[in-house]
């Protein structure tokens, strides 16, 4: 079970600024999705194109999930240990682990869970202990993949954020709206070969 010293990368996290902190969380996990699905059409492998966005308001809480080529332990490991600054494309100098490293800052889950050659492999971030926890679950992948959505034999990833500050009370359409009135997000909504879902409470909406 691999542990990573995150001393030396936590130290120079770059944080959401202004209040647009939720799109780009929301925007990180989708460009993430977004390019995971890109790698396979380049191979020429069948994709799904979908991803979810799924809200809870009480207690408030993020996922967001793809069905694309999915990460094993040894990647994560990998990826994770990067800190270079040089994330040009992302909000978060360095991309989805701040995210993470930011969200467990406040003490809230900051997780990936993600399905790779029939394994659920999963990191957990914590600021507070200074480490990235990354291993190989004997968790039942039937069951995840049914809570999740992930059909067939599907690879596919979770991110898993509880969020730092309350969400304003809002319908799924008040939502969606917001949701697109940014323009990074609208973007990737109007890719024809992407189906974002969002989720609210149980009420969805395409995006």
């Amino acid at each position: 079970m691999p542990t990573l010293n995150a001393s030396t990368l936590v130290g120079d996290i770059c944080t959401p600024k202004g209040d647009n902190w939720l799109n780009d969380m929301i925007y990180e996990g989708l460009i993430n999705a977004h390019q995971s699905y890109c790698h396979q059409e380049q191979r020429g492998e069948e994709v799904v194109g979908s991803i979810d966005i799924v809200f809870t308001q009480d207690p408030a809480h993020l996922i967001i999930r793809d069905r694309a080529e999915g990460c094993d332990s040894d990647t994560m490991n990998r990826q994770f240990q990067r800190h270079n600054g040089q994330n040009n494309v992302c909000p978060f100098k360095n991309g989805m682990r701040d995210v993470l490293l930011y969200v467990s800052s406040y003490g809230f889950e900051a997780a990936i869970k993600s399905i790779k050659n029939n394994r659920i492999h999963r990191a957990d971030f914590s600021y507070e202990q200074q480490v990235i926890t990354i291993k190989t679950l004997n968790t039942n992948l039937d069951a995840f993949r049914h809570i999740h959505n992930i059909k067939g034999k599907a690879n596919g990833t979770v991110v898993a954020l509880g969020l730092p500050w309350p969400l304003p009370k809002r319908d799924i359409d008040g939502l969606k709206r917001e949701l697109l009135s940014d323009a990074r997000i609208k973007a990737l909504s109007k890719n024809r070969n992407r189906t974002i879902t969002l989720f609210l409470d149980g009420a969805s909406e395409i995006l």
